[in-house]
């Protein structure tokens, strides 16, 4: 799994790259950014799964506020990509939520 973050922190960077020609692209640095910095702790052994687990709810509903902003055309509108990458965030927050938590102690 930790292959599968660095791919990911990697991803995540090439995203915060793009961004720089965005209109607003503050806001996406940012959002991109915090999930590769996750990502990157993941790939380093971290348990980070409490964190991704507390952010994992703020990109949730961050995207369903996206996904009513769009008009259906899921591969032509700018809200329709920002909507999917905010899915994608979602979607990896909570794998590595549930992945990388840290074990419960049994008394």
């Amino acid at each position: 799994m930790r292959i599968v973050s660095a791919v990911m922190f990697a991803f995540f960077v090439y995203a915060v790259y793009v961004q720089f020609n965005d209109v607003d692209p503050v806001l996406w640095v940012v959002g991109y950014g915090i999930v590769g910095i996750v990502s990157l702790l993941a790939a380093m052994g971290r348990k980070v799964g409490r964190l991704a687990g507390l952010i994992a709810p703020v990109y949730a509903a961050w995207a369903i506020w996206a996904v009513m902003r769009t008009t259906g055309h899921w591969f032509e509108g700018e809200a329709e990509r920002e909507a999917g990458g905010l899915i994608i965030c979602a979607v990896w927050l909570l794998i590595v939520a549930f992945t990388f938590r840290r074990p419960r102690h049994v008394a």
